[in-house]
């Protein structure tokens, strides 16, 4: 996940008018519920989920007891990239094609699900450069 990334957090959830270590004793996690727990219990001030981890709070009692203080922007959804070379070139499309077909297979659906991907698209150049912009920009 990219909240490991304090630039990202920095830059896109709180658009660079916040530098959330300089405020924040940030530690990442492999288990948001446990840090929300934590958060419960005053063993923490504040946690940092995603749109899929807040969504499935919501359905939990846990939820109840909590406030959110801050929402980002909307940001862009990540994207599968590759340098463009004679052996990426021989496979680009069998990748592409595979990628966006995955949450519609039985495997795939249950990997998709379990980690709340609900499929994938490709990518538009005007969303890309915007995403670029936004990230420059907050720099």
């Amino acid at each position: 996940m990219l909240f490991e990334d304090s630039r990202y957090v920095d830059r896109f959830a709180f658009a660079g008018k916040l530098q959330a270590g300089q405020w924040f004793d940030v530690r990442p996690t492999p288990r948001p519920l446990s840090a929300v727990r934590k958060l419960d219990s005053d063993a923490a001030d504040a946690v940092l989920l995603n749109r899929a981890q807040l969504d499935a709070l919501k359905r939990m009692p846990l939820y109840q007891k909590l406030e959110v203080i801050h929402t980002s922007e909307p940001v862009c959804t990540l994207g599968l990239m590759a340098v463009p070379t004679p052996r990426t070139k021989a496979v680009q499309e069998k990748i592409v094609k595979s990628v966006l077909e995955l949450c519609a297979t039985a495997q795939g659906k249950s990997v998709c699900q379990g980690v709340g991907i609900v499929g994938f698209d490709p990518v538009r150049a005007d969303v890309l450069d915007a995403a670029v912009k936004k990230y420059d920009k907050a720099r």
